[in-house]
């Protein structure tokens, strides 16, 4: 039985796709280490309460790949925590994925971070989700036996559902890439990023760095689309999309969320994205 194995998860996406996984075995409840409402925990800073919370935990699992750079120095005084990876197995995002002839171009309003170790936003991927599934189910699995058939059934089921939401993905463009949070979700869309908008909710861009990206979206040959997340003001975006007569959309990279949010919470989301580009580039600019 799970009873004696106390869970953890270290940020939002990590959490809501291991509460999936454990939906059908009542003696696994993960917690969540970071407030859902903190967003990527690029700068976070693990408080006193948080050592005393992963001390008393017997299984940490991380999104990996420098994700959780806060916690290095905690994991290496805390010998007896076992740690998943949800992040093992998927490769790097391609380094030459910046920009691609042929496809649509967008313009990304969202937060941007150097990645040493290769950009760890693929929870923004259905498909690339679906292998962090598969890493928690199999990781929970073999350090509770007694579940491990009820694991990886619903761990089974849960991918068959993400990738097919990956399809339907993969069918909104040819070739392309992002950067941060949606990277992923653009590089599977096939669209790439021309800019970025606004690399934190509280800078905004000056009218210089304004004036200059609806010159550069009016002179290009694609037709462009403003992307914002629901963390950051759409006012500058709003004008950007006006200004530059693109399309503009919101989507949900699951960076951050709701306290309490529903069962099957990722997949509405992810869904809610694909439905929502899907319209825009559909029904074009407005």
């Amino acid at each position: 039985m799970a009873a004696g194995l106390k869970v953890m998860a270290s940020s939002y996406p990590v959490w809501l796709l291991t509460r999936d996984v454990t939906a059908r075995t009542p003696g696994l409840t993960p917690e969540l280490l970071v407030a859902a409402s903190a967003g990527c925990p690029h700068d976070y800073t693990l408080t006193p309460r948080d050592m005393l919370r992963l001390s008393s935990s017997s299984t940490l699992i991380i999104n990996g790949r420098g994700f959780e750079a806060f916690l290095s120095s905690a994991l290496d005084q805390l010998k007896k925590l076992s740690v998943i990876d949800a992040g093992g197995n998927i490769p790097a995002l391609p380094e030459d994925d910046d920009h691609h002839d042929g496809s649509d171009h967008h313009d990304e309003h969202e937060h941007h971070h150097d990645h040493p170790h290769g950009n760890p936003h693929y929870f923004s991927s259905p498909a690339r989700a679906s292998v962090m599934v598969k890493n928690i189910a199999e990781g929970l699995a073999s350090l509770a036996p007694g579940e491990a058939a009820v694991l990886r059934a619903t761990g089974t089921e849960l991918e068959g559902r993400l990738n097919k939401l990956g399809e339907e993905v993969a069918k909104l463009g040819k070739s392309g890439s992002g950067v941060d949070a949606l990277s992923w979700f653009f590089h599977d869309a096939g669209l790439s990023v021309m800019g970025v908008l606004q690399e934190e909710a509280d800078e905004p861009p000056s009218a210089a760095a304004l004036g200059a990206l609806v010159k550069k979206m009016k002179a290009g040959k694609k037709r462009c689309i403003v992307v914002t997340e629901p963390q950051f003001p759409e006012r500058v975006a709003r004008s950007l999309a006006r200004d530059a007569g693109a399309g503009l959309i919101s989507l949900d990279p699951l960076a951050s969320g709701p306290a309490n949010p529903p069962a099957g919470y990722y997949e509405k989301v992810m869904a809610a994205n694909v439905s929502a580009l899907t319209k825009v580039l559909r029904d074009g600019a407005k």
